[in-house]
């Protein structure tokens, strides 16, 4: 299958091209955009742009050419959304849209959004849940930027989901994503892993905010493809939720985690565990920077959504090179996966340093200096307190970050206990019969 993934190197895009990549059988070749040719994966065919008028058209050529073309709203521009509803043969300043040709073939359109558009949505059903089928009563918060992106939803739908298109569109909406190095919870992760105690949790903290990992917002994308032939958008829903099922106590439903519980969570898992304070909402400050704004947005909501039917079938992403939903049970039981991963996705490594030497030697003044200036924990061994040390090493900030361990006047065979594990080697079947090898 031929696949055009706009911005193919933002956060998004990778894991979408990470997913779609793979088709049972073979490979999908990958087509697409990039802000930053450099930062594009090398997996990707080619890179089209619409710098000029005759690579705007040869984009428009590749649009038409693939069985597959897939926007998101958290990188693309109204005029890059026109642009491709254009090269699809339908006018989306006409009112109503007016088709404008024939395309060689059918193409699936998803279109992924957030469900921050939901935000001032009402449920109305017993259990308080919002679900798929509700997609023509969301309302986005007054005033904010969803406003804009629920009418782009709605330009998408309207162009191409009606009788005798050649084009079926669809929605995928996620809560805030995370994994993969992070994007929405990057901050929180950086000052956690440097040991900076800035975090906040807004009064009161127990809104629910939905969450869903990033590769598996790409994983719900790539089984919309594989069933669109099955789903009709004029008959059944074209929009999907993604977002996670945390786990409950058993006849309790599944909600998604609290924000108090993903702040706290960050901090206690990354970093030292301090109490996080909570702090008034605030009105709208004018001078914050437009992703703090949307971070604090994010952090606000509170929605309790159903995740679409297609990720709760059984069968969901079983093409993938790990089967099924990566994290199914959210945020909070997978922090210690999804702090690895930030790592991984930061280039951060734990430095662990030991410093050893007589008296007098400067060692400890040494140990003071790296420990300072990596921000990493300056630990003092002590002969007498070697199981409490071999405790303060496995510990969240160690695991992460590192330490300087200063071990004193200590020799080398109560170090080594440190980190030696003596473990019996299972017996080979020679031995067990009392056979000797020379």
């Amino acid at each position: 299958m031929r696949i055009f993934i706009h911005n193919v190197e933002s956060y998004l895009g990778k894991a979408l091209v990470k997913e779609l990549r793979r088709a049972e059988g073979g490979l999908n070749r990958i087509f697409g955009t990039a802000s930053v040719v450099a930062d594009a994966p090398s997996t990707v065919k080619r890179l089209s742009s619409r710098d000029d008028p005759k690579k705007a058209k040869k984009m428009a050529e590749t649009l038409q050419s693939c069985r597959m073309v897939i926007l998101d709203l958290f990188s693309c521009t109204v005029e890059d959304l026109h642009f491709a509803i254009s090269a699809l043969k339908v006018d989306p300043k006409s009112s109503p849209p007016k088709v404008t040709g024939e395309l060689e073939g059918e193409v699936i359109f998803v279109l992924v959004s957030s469900a921050m558009v939901w935000a001032s949505t009402k449920a109305n059903s017993a259990d308080g849940f919002l679900r798929d089928s509700d997609y023509k009563d969301r309302r986005p918060t007054p005033g904010s930027k969803f406003e804009q992106w629920k009418e782009l939803e709605d330009l998408v739908l309207t162009c191409f989901n009606r009788e005798g298109s050649q084009v079926k569109a669809f929605i995928a909406a996620g809560g805030a994503f995370y994994g993969e190095g992070e994007a929405t919870f990057a901050e929180m992760f950086k000052d956690a892993w440097r040991g900076e105690q800035t975090h906040a949790i807004i009064s009161p903290g127990t809104n629910r905010v939905p969450t869903v990992h990033v590769r598996d917002m790409a994983r719900l994308v790539k089984e919309i493809g594989l069933k669109s032939d099955s789903i009709s958008p004029l008959e059944a829903c074209p929009y999907f939720l993604a977002v996670d099922q945390p786990p409950a106590a058993e006849g309790e439903a599944r909600r998604p985690p609290t924000q108090a519980q993903i702040v706290q969570g960050i901090v206690d898992e990354v970093g030292q565990h301090y109490e996080v304070p909570t702090v008034p909402m605030g009105g709208n400050d004018d001078t914050m920077e437009e992703e703090a704004r949307d971070l604090r947005d994010r952090m606000v909501l509170d929605l309790c959504l159903e995740p679409s039917a297609i990720m709760l079938d059984e069968s969901f992403a079983a093409s993938g090179d790990a089967p099924g939903w990566l994290c199914r049970d959210g945020f909070v039981a997978n922090l210690r996966t999804i702090a690895n991963e930030f790592c991984t996705g930061k280039k951060l490594r734990a430095m662990r340093v030991l410093i050893a030497g007589p008296p007098s030697s400067s060692k400890s003044e040494l140990a003071s200096a790296i420990s300072d200036h990596f921000k990493i924990p300056c630990l003092k061994l002590n002969a007498q307190d070697l199981e409490d040390m071999a405790g303060q090493l496995s510990s969240n900030v160690c695991r992460y970050r590192g330490y300087v361990l200063d071990a004193g006047t200590v020799g080398f065979a109560e170090v080594e206990k440190l980190f030696r594990f003596d473990v019996e080697a299972p017996k080979s079947e020679d031995a067990e019969a009392g056979v000797v090898c020379l």
